[in-house]
């Protein structure tokens, strides 16, 4: 497949200052038990994944407050399933790079109307990696896996 059918996209896994759990946020819309999965965004190639991730950050959970602590060495792609309702401009899936940082206040503030940007998630909560895993969608489970795993996360 064609580098350009997929969207690149940066995926930030968020751990609090201190601890072993992730950050997972909880898509509007979707069933309480589903549609979790970590911050991620779509991002200009060419300009510096560190601060696109920031950025990220910022739109979704009003946040930007971290520590970098290691980027995956991979670049993950997945496809979005057949028939879903996501509009990303003619795209078949995203290629991610994965991000793992901490926060650095040991109690960081999360808001989803911190910015302009129409808010992608209702809610957020800790959990470990393997709980993560279970609780995003099907189509991501892989992907996730990988990059977990490269980042020394499960």
């Amino acid at each position: 497949m064609s580098k350009e059918l997929y969207r690149d996209n940066v995926c930030a896994v968020i751990g609090p200052s201190a601890g072993d759990c992730v950050l997972i946020c909880h898509r509007i819309g979707a069933v309480e038990n589903e549609g979790w999965q970590f911050p991620q965004g779509g991002i200009d190639p060419k300009a510096d994944l560190i601060s696109e991730m920031k950025r990220e950050l910022l739109e979704e959970i009003g946040n930007d407050r971290v520590a970098v602590i290691k980027i995956a060495s991979g670049l993950y792609r997945y496809e979005y399933p057949e028939g879903a309702s996501v509009n990303k401009r003619g795209y078949i899936g995203q290629q991610q790079r994965w991000v793992y940082a901490r926060f650095i206040d040991a109690e960081p503030q999360i808001r989803f109307d911190a910015t302009d940007h129409h808010p992608e998630f209702d809610s957020w909560r800790w959990a470990s990696p393997a709980e993560a895993m279970k609780l995003i969608v099907d189509f991501k489970r892989k992907v996730y896996k990988e990059a977990l795993y490269d980042l020394d996360l499960i």
